[in-house]
Formats: structure tokens, C-alpha cells, sequence
């Protein structure tokens, strides 16, 4: 028998000698996606009201953020599917997207863009050893 008091060393359960990630993970995982491939269009549809709202955003900066959108959308799917390289991936659009934001809008706004991606880390993260990182293939 368990003892009901012992809090558990990780959030991740094994099913069949598999783990399973996190409810926590995979919804925002799901979260992200889900925003990511709205951002896409609404960006494209937006355009003239973004470079409207900021001087120094541009069509050709405008285009650069969707096509992050797309490598965000594909790198978030492949974390979904276990894949560590997805995790390199939305590094990759974190880092542009904080130097188009600071550029473009001041560092405030690129302070804030980076919350996404610190909630994200932080759940790949938690449980050390047991870690949803360590298991990505």
C-alpha cells in the first residue's frame, strides 16, 4: 500500500513501461499549436493595421514572423510526437521573434513575447531526473 502523503517525484506516468506526458505539458502544448496556426493568417490578414500600430514593422519583418510561425507550428508538433529537435526549433523562433519584438516594439513587448516559452520550458523541465525533457527522443 501507498502512503497518500508522499507527493509524487514526477508528473509523468508510465503506461505499459511507456510514459506519458504531463496533462500540463500536453495542453500547452496543444495550446501552442492551436495559437500558432491562427497567428499565421491573422498576421497576413492584419498586416496593414500592425504596420499601421508600429512604424518599424515592415512587410518583409511581417513575412519573417509567419514563416517563424510555420518553423514554431512544425517544431511544436514534432515536442508533441517526442522529438527533442522540435525544442531546438522553438528556441530558434523565440530568439528571432525577441530580437524582431525588441527592435520593433521596445523591450518591453519582447519581455513579454518570452512567457510562452518560459511556461513551456519550465514544463519540459520540472521532475530532473524524470523530466518530459529527458524522455525526447
Amino acid at each position: 500500500m501507498t502512503n497518500p502523503y508522499n507527493s509524487p517525484t514526477s508528473d509523468l506516468i508510465m503506461e505499459d513501461g511507456e510514459w506519458k506526458r504531463s496533462k500540463w505539458l500536453t495542453g500547452w502544448l496543444w495550446f501552442m499549436f492551436v495559437m500558432t496556426l491562427i497567428n499565421i493568417p491573422t498576421s497576413y490578414l492584419m498586416s496593414d493595421a500592425i504596420v499601421a500600430q508600429a512604424q518599424k514593422m515592415t512587410m518583409p519583418i511581417i513575412y519573417t514572423l509567419m514563416v517563424a510561425s510555420v518553423v514554431s507550428a512544425v517544431s511544436v508538433f514534432a515536442i508533441i510526437k517526442n522529438k527533442k529537435w522540435g525544442v531546438f526549433g522553438v528556441c530558434a523562433v523565440v530568439v528571432l521573434a525577441f530580437g524582431i519584438n525588441f527592435y520593433t516594439l521596445g523591450i518591453k513587448a519582447a519581455l513579454t513575447g518570452l512567457i510562452g516559452a518560459v511556461i513551456l520550458f519550465f514544463l519540459l523541465f520540472k521532475g530532473g531526473k524524470n523530466s518530459a525533457w529527458s524522455k525526447l527522443r
